[in-house]
């Protein structure tokens, strides 16, 4: 009998063990998307690595972070912390975490498995269930991924959970209702997705004894209504919500809920398919036919039962149906915590039998075979996928390395301003968030912390930047005040920069043609591309006349093939009266993103291309260089203000006549905001922008913000300008 537990006990840990060796490499990774992000648990100031203790004794009383999420994740918060005191820049101690959680994993659910296995047959069943839980793919993402730890956390602590309950139903030690009831509260304080756990309860109920009676179930799960309804409470408390943020994760209809759902499947129990493996070779062929003979094998053996582990997945994962997985195991966070149900029903479960007949004696051999067959055809999918994360973490150290000079030299009133960054290039790892760059040149990435603003929004949609997305006018701008401007060559792997716009000059003459009916206007040498920033064009309009005119830039090479919403722009032609009209036409440039394209490789143009309405005639057409100038909306000096001041400070200058209408662009290291004011009357910031800026200036250690005014008229129409770039220090947030 001690001979047998101590196989057990063996076969319980010799699952972690692998699991530690297949995912060991790991541990020397490094930080991706979210993961930068976790300076909010750092203090301010010093050299970046000191940890403020508030922030996850505040997390006990409040959403997650205080960002107002529907979140409640303290048990995350003082893991984070923990790691980041013990590990300080070296991101080590953070991935050692994430290894130990799965491996902690591994070990409760090869438990499980033991658990619901005949007792001559429990170390087989841990040893085989283990082992599945421990290389399948789908666990790649919260090992390697350090923000993918609210998953990895509350799976582990959830699966030991369930293992202590499993334990309680044979045992009714008092010991092991304590410490499920203790795991349960413990997974609930980690992420929200626990809420999960009553129905799990059940499901071990039912497959320890299907024929309990009612009242004795009823009793037995009594005990844990307190905390479920805590939790509850808590959450109505807290948060405002028992609920999950139900507006933020997509499309509901019931297509797309099935594709998801379809997906989630695939990644579980098909994931040689799950993968899009290019072609079906014998390790796809092998994998495929050994988890289809699981599941079938597990049906006939124990139809029943299976049935119900096999739900007790579904319903694991239900509340993600309205996420997608993307790139076969991209989001595999979010379905990690069925492979403990998954490992049940198929290799604990085909153990039981109802008889000692030959087949039941021959169930073991197949079951093992099959088993060692579909895990050994796993591990190239979870190696593939960690090489994915190495990638990865290795272009993130490369661009950390080359944005240090260009931090070094930035400051408040020329900033670094970041207009692409790297991506994961493989399908489904998390990106670089383009509202998320700012770490990547502060502490501790950075000797110190340097002034950024983001510019992803110009191309890439941000939440708070809508107003601004595909207007480089944010671009100009900056590299107005003297900015540089730092984008991403992804087929050079490296930064392309450039420095502040050169002091203005007069162009060079313009020479128009006329060719077939297009006039072509030439440069006698070629420009910048953002040098020329309005374009205006005196056209005589035959009568009637109406529709749509066309500018576009050529560069010195005529066949450089550029995207035709980068090419040009098209505009309207007021409509002719009855007799021929003389129209001014207006172009402002400032507005496409094309010239902004062009500068950005240091492709300067040659001139333009001009398309007019049939009958139309050009008349005149000139460039110009710079756009008028506004005041600054406040003093320079205005270094540093406090949050709780910005709106007030902001006031348009009151020199401009009444009513006018202005725009006030406020650029963080996260986003771009613009409100419309009137001159001389003071802002109202909604609760949205609000709220952006608090996160931003939480987030980001330098508190750095900038803004400018800027005039425009509708398109067609003079009377553009914008304002020098007033930059300054919030403080008080």
């Amino acid at each position: 009998m001690r001979r047998h537990r101590i196989l057990v006990a063996l076969a319980i840990v010799a699952p972690a063990v692998a699991s530690l060796l297949a995912f060991g490499d790991t541990l020397a990774g490094g930080l991706l998307s979210d993961d930068y992000l976790l300076n909010v648990y750092r203090l301010r100031g010093g050299d970046g690595l000191g940890v403020d203790w508030s922030v996850p004794f505040a997390d006990l009383a409040r959403p997650w972070l205080g960002f107002g999420a529907p979140f409640y994740r303290p048990l995350l918060s003082f893991t984070f912390a923990i790691d980041l005191a013990r590990g300080g820049a070296d991101p080590t101690a953070l991935h050692q975490t994430n290894l130990l959680l799965h491996a902690l994993v591994t070990s409760a659910g090869a438990l499980l498995c033991a658990l619901h296995a005949p007792a001559p047959r429990r170390a087989l069943a841990a040893l085989l269930g283990g082992v599945l839980i421990a290389v399948h793919p789908v666990a790649v993402e919260p090992v390697a991924w350090i923000a993918a730890r609210n998953s990895g956390l509350e799976v582990a602590v959830r699966t030991l959970a369930l293992a202590a309950f499993a334990v309680h139903l044979r045992s009714r030690s008092r010991a092991s209702g304590i410490a499920s009831f203790t795991f349960a509260a413990l997974a609930l304080s980690a992420k929200e997705s626990a809420i999960v756990l009553p129905v799990a309860f059940v499901a071990l109920d039912l497959l320890h004894r299907p024929r309990r009676r009612l009242r004795e179930r009823a009793v037995l799960h009594a005990r844990y209504v307190p905390l479920w309804v805590g939790y509850a409470g808590l959450r109505i408390a807290l948060l405002g919500t028992f609920a999950g943020d139900g507006g933020s994760a997509g499309p509901r209809d019931a297509a797309t809920l099935a594709s998801n759902a379809l997906g989630k499947v695939a990644a579980l129990l098909t994931p040689h398919l799950a993968a899009r493996t290019a072609a079906f070779d014998a390790v796809t062929i092998i994998g495929v036919a050994a988890g289809a003979a699981l599941l079938a094998l597990a049906l006939a053996r124990r139809p029943a039962l299976t049935l119900v582990a096999l739900g007790w997945a579904a319903l694991d994962v239900a509340p993600t149906f309205a996420l997608r997985m993307q790139g076969g195991f991209g989001g595999s966070r979010l379905i990690y915590g069925a492979l403990p149900a998954l490992a049940v029903a198929t290799c604990a479960l085909p153990l039981r039998t109802r008889g000692n007949g030959a087949a039941g004696a021959r169930t073991p051999l197949w079951l093992a075979v099959l088993v060692a067959l579909f895990a050994a055809t796993l591990v190239p999918l979870a190696r593939s996928r960690s090489d994915d994360y190495r990638q990865a973490w290795s272009a993130m150290r490369a661009a950390t390395a080359e944005l240090a000079p260009l931090a070094a030299a930035a400051s408040r009133d020329h900033p670094l301003a970041i207009a692409a960054m790297p991506q994961a290039t493989a399908p489904g790892l998390p990106p670089c968030n383009p509202n998320a760059w700012f770490p990547f040149v502060e502490r501790p990435q950075q000797p110190v912390d340097a002034p950024m603003v983001s510019l992803g929004f110009v191309t890439v949609e941000v939440p708070g930047s809508e107003s601004l997305l595909g207007d480089p006018g944010t671009v100009r701008a900056l590299r107005a005040a003297g900015a540089t401007i730092a984008s991403w060559d992804a087929a050079n792997d490296r930064f392309l920069t450039r420095g502040p716009t050169p002091a203005p000059t007069a162009l060079p003459p313009l020479r128009t043609t006329p060719e077939g009916g297009i006039w072509r206007a030439r440069f006698a040498t070629a420009v910048d591309a953002e040098a020329v920033e309005q374009v205006t064009i005196v056209a005589e309009l035959p009568a009637g006349s109406n529709g749509d005119a066309r500018l576009s830039w050529f560069t010195l090479d005529p066949n450089l093939p550029l995207p035709y919403a980068l090419e040009g722009v098209s505009f309207a032609v007021p409509t002719a009266g009855p007799a021929d009209h003389r129209a001014t036409l207006v172009v402002d440039l400032t507005r496409e993103l094309g010239p902004t394209a062009l500068a950005t490789i240091g492709l300067p143009i040659q001139g333009f291309v001009l398309r007019l309405p049939d009958g139309a005639r050009l008349l005149e057409l000139t460039a110009e260089s710079r756009l008028p100038e506004l005041p600054a909306p406040f003093p320079a000096a205005a270094a540093a203000l406090d949050f709780a001041d910005l709106a007030a400070a902001f006031r348009a200058p009151a020199e401009l006549a009444a009513g006018t209408r202005l725009r006030l662009a406020l650029l963080d290291p996260m986003s771009a905001h613009v409100i419309e004011i009137s001159a001389g009357v003071p802002l109202a910031f909604d609760d949205r922008l609000r709220t952006g800026l608090a996160t931003a200036l939480r987030l980001s250690r330098a508190g750095y913000v900038a803004c400018y005014l800027e005039a425009r008229a509708p398109q067609g129409r003079a009377g553009h300008a914008r304002s020098p770039l007033v930059a300054l220090r919030l403080t008080g947030r």
